[in-house]
């Protein structure tokens, strides 16, 4: 019987990997709303305060997810050669199981042996990389967005 607790790291890591594809976007968008109110600030009465009040919130935000996304390479990074690439793929590039089994060579079964234990061993090491069960609610209070994956992520699981 699996622990209530594994079954919240591994769900986090589904998470975290079905967040990684938009954090580009999310950095960007980061980047976009610091040069608004930048450029806002210059043809407006905002006084100076607000201005770098809102603007280090920004920056703030954007390095957080910058760090996140870092530590999600990191992660896969730190497994097996085979269980990183096939995550990779999967994951990340967001390649199909049949894809992936045809670009390695290998068969389907083993493409979802690998993501399977490619989610086991990154749910292991969650806590290496600072992103223990504290850090990540941390972050889905942060981040509506991650807050709504992980919302999703529960829902596909009791389906």
């Amino acid at each position: 019987m699996q622990s209530k607790n594994t079954k919240i790291y591994r769900n986090y890591v589904k998470v975290l990997f079905a967040a990684y594809p938009q954090m580009n976007d999310r950095i960007n968008y980061n980047q976009k709303l610091i040069n608004r109110i930048i450029h806002a600030s210059f043809d407006s009465l905002m006084d100076a305060e607000s201005v770098v009040s809102r603007v280090i919130d920004r920056i703030v935000r954007k390095e957080r997810i910058i760090g996140l996304k870092n530590k999600i390479e990191q992660l896969i990074n730190s497994l097996p050669v085979k269980n990183m690439q096939v995550m990779r793929m999967y994951f990340l590039e967001k390649l199909a199981a049949p894809q992936i089994a045809k670009n390695l060579d290998i068969g389907l079964r083993t493409v979802f042996r690998h993501i399977s234990e490619g989610i086991e061993l990154c749910s292991l090491r969650l806590n290496n990389f600072g992103l223990g069960i504290n850090q990540l609610d941390k972050l889905r209070k942060e981040f509506k967005w991650l807050d709504t994956i992980y919302i999703n992520q529960l829902l596909d699981d009791a389906v």
